[in-house]
């Protein structure tokens, strides 16, 4: 445990032992060297974008099916 949090405070200067999870320790790393918020930052939806989104996924389920059929046409051309 030691070696690893020496390994992480030397690359990017973070202590794995304020972080509660990996996903947690690899989103920090991700916003300290790959992330710009400058060119992409996070869009923070107001109330009214936020309803229309979650009523827009509301509900419903979509399925797709491939035809399969066993019967085969005797006067169909091979």
């Amino acid at each position: 445990m030691h070696k690893a949090q020496e390994i992480y405070w030397k690359l990017y200067k973070i202590d794995i032992e304020s972080k509660i999870t990996l996903s947690s320790l690899a989103l920090s790393i991700f916003r300290l060297e790959y992330y710009d918020v400058s060119n992409f930052p996070i869009h923070i939806s107001n109330k009214n974008e936020d309803t229309f989104i979650r009523r827009a996924y509301y509900g419903g389920r979509t399925d797709t099916y491939k035809p399969y059929s066993e019967f085969k046409d005797k006067h169909a051309s091979s």
